[in-house]
């Protein structure tokens, strides 16, 4: 038996008749018997027809409804934050990239859920890849599939991801540009490192650690951000290489790479100086970089000259930055010096505390005690030297080492008046003409964007400890890291737009209530989520997600 409508038009209107209809076969022909006639069906509502699906039932003692037999839970998965997240992979078209980039190759696993899998740990629970199958059985990400995913795969993917990585922040590059409108108008570069337990693979040296860590291994890494802190680019190098020698790569890989042809640089002193400052003008770009205050004679010979703060040719830009521009060059150069009182006040007080410590340093050589009975002079003195060389006071004191319980000494009160005439300020050179004094001020200010994403890379996505002893697999390993902070500076800055005042993490924590429930209905699957709040549902409409579907696949 089946259900047919049968239409007749009368006149402009058109009826539509149900009726109940059984095929029979008589003789050798079959024929059609209509069982139940239930007449037109035009104004019949969903609640008459419900009515009448229960009377049915009711007269023939049906029950149409589920038992608790029929419904078995197989369980719940942390789906909010990997929804957010996917948002942005979708926009920025990582599965596009990657089915163009591998059109030619075989595989016998899924790359993109791979790499999908190693950045959305790295951005929500960082962990090994040895552990992230068993992290995998409780989340939903979507289009991932935990049983077709094992622990080989991961690092196959990251052999894959390192061989396409230009290709791929490039890709990413021209997406930011043309989507999320990427102001270059100033361009940062800083360096960082991070350091290896134990023996680190071939690319990893001692060298200048900024994890004050030297006697560890270690690798550099630079990287390029905008002025919103979105990462442009990275490279990772040796880690003995000096600031100023990484910057002929990043160079040439804003012109080839990324077509950059007109921003402003900064960076600073260590990294842009005066012997480096013609490798960005050679490249046409403009520069703002700040001079070395304690390294540079000049800058004392600049700060001299100065007019006292109270001056009103000083520009209050806010509490804590005062700024003032020189009338005259220098290599031709702007002049800008940008004042904080705060700092001012404590770097003082930093120079105060070593000063009195090395103080009580040197006067312990005077004292009856192991230290001070010592015979050999210079090798007091060169004891000496190396620590007040750690402490950052050496230049402040002059000593000589006459013999057991004799050290003389003495402050050396021009050299500290000198450094106090330098505290709280900050020579910053540019040769940025079309920019207010103001712009360049804020301009390298901004340069902490860099140092928020080093600070965000290490211990938000926990860049450290890495685990891995080859050059190709540490370099993508700082690729998925910096991926995942990629995808959390998007976060933010959606966030922002959307007037939404909490961070990306606080974003990504609130979602994690959001669940998706598996449940065999009847012998049916079923994937349904949680209901979001206004606000994680807003959060979610930031990133561009246009409608929640409460059944997922």
């Amino acid at each position: 038996m089946f259900l047919r409508v049968v239409r007749i038009k009368k006149g402009s209107q058109v009826y539509k008749y149900l009726k109940l209809v059984k095929s029979i076969r008589k003789k050798d022909k079959v024929i059609q018997k209509v069982v139940v006639n239930f007449g037109n069906i035009n104004h019949w509502s969903l609640e008459k027809v419900r009515e009448l699906i229960n009377k049915l039932a009711e007269h023939f003692d049906i029950d149409t409804g589920l038992t608790e037999d029929d419904i078995d839970p197989q369980g719940s998965f942390c789906y909010g934050p990997f929804l957010l997240a996917d948002c942005l992979w979708k926009r920025l078209e990582m599965s596009v990239f990657l089915e163009k980039a591998l059109k030619e190759r075989e595989f016998d696993f899924e790359v993109e859920m791979a790499i999908k899998v190693m950045v959305f740990n790295r951005l929500c629970d960082p962990r090994s890849k040895h552990s992230l199958p068993f992290w995998l059985r409780n989340k939903y990400i979507s289009g991932v599939n935990p049983t077709k995913i094992k622990e080989h795969h991961f690092y196959r993917a990251m052999d894959i991801l390192e061989e396409y990585k230009d290709s791929l922040e490039q890709w990413i590059f021209w997406h930011l540009t043309n989507l999320f409108n990427c102001d270059l108008s100033l361009v940062f570069y800083d360096l960082t490192s991070s350091y290896f337990e134990g023996q680190g693979p071939g690319i990893a040296s001692s060298g200048y650690s900024r994890d004050h860590r030297p006697d560890c291994e270690q690798i550099q890494i630079g990287l390029l951000v905008n002025s919103d802190g979105i990462p442009i680019a990275h490279t990772v190098f040796n880690g003995s290489i000096s600031d100023q020698k990484t910057l002929p790569d990043i160079i040439r890989k804003m012109i080839k790479t990324f077509n950059i042809r007109q921003c402003i640089f900064v960076a600073d002193d260590g990294i842009l100086n005066n012997s480096t400052a013609p490798l960005i003008k050679n490249a046409g770009f403009k520069s703002i970089y700040s001079l070395s205050m304690r390294k540079e004679k000049c800058a004392l010979e600049i700060v001299k000259e100065l007019p006292d703060v109270t001056d009103e040719r000083w520009n209050r830009l806010k509490k804590n930055l005062w700024i003032y521009e020189i009338s005259k060059r220098i290599n031709n150069k702007r002049i800008v010096i940008a004042f904080n009182p705060i700092r001012k006040k404590a770097q003082r007080a930093k120079r105060e505390r070593r000063i009195q410590k090395s103080l009580a340093y040197l006067s312990s050589f005077n004292e009856h005690t192991k230290r001070g009975a010592r015979k050999n002079n210079r090798k007091v003195e060169e004891q000496i030297e190396r620590w007040l060389t750690s402490k950052g006071t050496k230049k402040y004191f002059r000593f000589k080492r006459i013999g057991p319980y004799n050290l003389t000494y003495e402050l050396n009160e021009d050299t500290v008046d000198a450094s106090t005439s330098l505290d709280g300020m900050i020579v910053l050179y540019s040769d940025a003409n079309d920019l207010s004094t103001e712009d360049i001020a804020k301009g390298y200010r901004t340069l902490t964007q860099v140092e928020n994403a080093f600070n965000e890379i290490k211990n938000f996505i926990k860049l450290r400890p890495i685990r891995h002893y080859r050059d190709y697999r540490v370099k993508a390993h700082v690729a998925i890291c910096v991926i995942a902070y990629l995808i959390e500076s998007l976060i933010d800055q959606n966030l922002k737009k959307a007037q939404i005042k909490i961070t990306a993490k606080r974003a990504l924590d609130l979602l994690r209530d959001i669940s998706i429930h598996r449940l065999n209905l009847a012998g049916k699957l079923l994937n349904k989520s949680d209901l979001p709040t206004d606000l994680e549902m807003k959060i979610l409409k930031s990133a561009g997600l246009l409608k929640f579907d409460r059944i997922v696949p």
